[in-house]
C-alpha cells in the first residue's frame, strides 16, 4: 500500500470523497495560475499550443474532475498494489454530531480501496470521453 503511515479507514475515506467531489469549473486551473484571484471568474480562453501535453493539461485542469487529473500517478499506484485497504464502514462515512446516538440501524458497506481508485480512473476516462 503506498500509504504505510495512514489508517486504512482514513484511505478509504479520503478515495471515497475524491470519487464524489465535483469542483467549479476551472478553479484548479486558476490555483495553478500566475494570478488565482484574476482567473477565479474569468479564465483566458484555451491555450493555443501545438503541444499535446500542454493542450490536453488546459483542458484537465479546467475539468470540474481536475483533482482526479491531478492525482492521477497516485490513483494508478492505488489501483494496482498489491494488499488493498478494505473495511466495512458505514454508509455515510461522516457524522453530524457524533456524540448524539442515532434510532436508526446503520447501514454498513464494503469499501476497497483498488475499487474505489479504480472507479476514480473510469471517471477520468469518462471525462476524456474514452469508453469503458
Amino acid at each position: 500500500m503506498p500509504f504505510p503511515r495512514a489508517r486504512e479507514e482514513e484511505v478509504l475515506y479520503v478515495l471515497n470523497k475524491l470519487l464524489s467531489l465535483k469542483l467549479w469549473t476551472g478553479s484548479l486551473w486558476a490555483s495553478r495560475s500566475e494570478n488565482p484571484s484574476n482567473f477565479s471568474s474569468n479564465m483566458p480562453e484555451l491555450t493555443k499550443s501545438t503541444d499535446p501535453q500542454e493542450r490536453a493539461r488546459d483542458l484537465a485542469y479546467r475539468s470540474q474532475r481536475a483533482h482526479l487529473f491531478y492525482c492521477y500517478n497516485l490513483l494508478i499506484r492505488v489501483a494496482t498494489a498489491a494488499k488493498s485497504a478494505t473495511a466495512w464502514l458505514p454508509e455515510k462515512l461522516i457524522v453530524a454530531d457524533p456524540t448524539v446516538g442515532s434510532t436508526e440501524s446503520t447501514q454498513y458497506v464494503h469499501y476497497d480501496s483498488r475499487k474505489l481508485a479504480t472507479a476514480c480512473l473510469q471517471v477520468l476516462g469518462q471525462e476524456m470521453g474514452l469508453p469503458w
